[in-house]
């Protein structure tokens, strides 16, 4: 297996308490992101290095590009939401956070009581990590809100699938369970097969996918990792081969079809990678998002202080000769 070591120096050095989401907008060469533990998303033009936040007043966990709007569609704590384009001229602030809730569309299906009833103990609060697929839906995971106590035999995680329906009304329906936490996702180019990663299992899984229903089946356990890297967020190339953030392991996996690594890339100064895509004038620049220390429980390892400066950064590793294709679009 290949081996690479990424810069100890990131891209975007910035402070982070979850950095996640990473999605590149080819049309105005910006890099967007999120942090998940400070409500914001972030915009940093590649070219000319400006980064621009818009803050909100509820956390956001991932989020897509429009095929036929500007901005994004969002996973929020609210439900799901059409949130607007980057605009320098905008301005927010932690303090005075932009409002999510005009933006939301549809009912907030964590917000049924039926929800709770499921699992009272461990009841899913937020969305996470998301991808549309090649029909423009848009699929999310649910987990448990960050902080919470979690019980791993709950499997509380859920994923849902975000369209339009009959009368041009909203639908937004649950299509998988039993997940500890769903996170990272991604779809084959030729749309037959949708993977998921299980973070707290620690597995990635493999559906067969039927792009003109949005339907998934035969599910099976395509990779398993170590519990000290955990899989995390992920993009594929143009060759179908899937990057997975290493969550604990400093580093990207990248994966074959059949499951067998073969490359891995280190971060030297940040342990908790969390999500990778592929940007840049080429598409040969993979963009890595990371975790802070802090979100982790680790800013009072002494050890890991020292050794991982620029955790919470956003990192940049040039691969000649790769390919990355472009997020799909959410369709309305």
């Amino acid at each position: 297996m290949q081996v690479l070591t990424a810069s100890s120096e990131p891209l975007i050095r910035i402070d982070t308490q979850l950095g996640e989401g990473p999605i590149w907008e080819r049309e105005s060469g910006t890099l967007h992101f999120v942090d998940v533990g400070k409500n914001c998303i972030h915009h940093y033009h590649y070219a000319t290095k400006q980064l621009t936040t818009d803050h909100y007043d509820a956390c956001i966990g991932s989020i897509a590009l429009r095929k036929n709007h500007p901005g994004f569609i969002a996973g929020t704590t609210r439900g799901f939401a059409l949130l607007p384009p980057a605009d320098s001229s905008r301005v927010s602030s932690s303090s005075e956070p932009l409002a999510i809730g005009p933006h939301v569309i549809g009912s907030n299906p964590l917000a049924d009581p039926a929800c709770y009833a499921e699992s009272p103990e461990q009841p899913n609060r937020m969305f996470n990590d998301g991808v549309c697929d090649g029909s423009g839906r848009f699929f999310c995971g649910s987990k448990t809100l960050r902080g919470e106590p979690f019980l791993e035999q709950r499997q509380p995680g859920k994923v849902y699938r975000v369209e339009k329906g009959a009368n041009d009304k909203w639908k937004i329906e649950q299509v998988l369970a039993g997940f500890t936490i769903p996170n990272g996702m991604g779809i084959t180019s030729d749309l037959k097969t949708m993977y998921i990663s299980d973070t707290r299992a620690p597995h990635i899984r493999a559906y067969d996918y039927k792009d003109s229903k949005g339907a998934l089946s035969a599910e099976r356990v395509w990779v398993t990792t170590p519990y000290d890297a955990r899989p995390d967020g992920m993009c594929l190339d143009d060759q179908d081969r899937v990057y997975v953030a290493k969550w604990s392991g400093a580093k990207v996996t990248r994966y074959l079809p059949d499951g067998t690594p073969d490359l891995e890339i280190i971060f030297p100064t940040a342990n908790n990678i969390t999500a990778p895509v592929f940007g840049g004038p080429d598409m040969d620049i993979l963009f890595v998002t990371s975790g802070s220390l802090n979100e982790a429980g680790e800013d009072t390892d002494a050890e890991k202080v020292v050794k991982y400066t620029a955790a919470g950064s956003v990192f940049a590793v040039q691969l000649p000769g790769v390919r990355g294709v472009d997020k799909r679009r959410f369709g309305w």
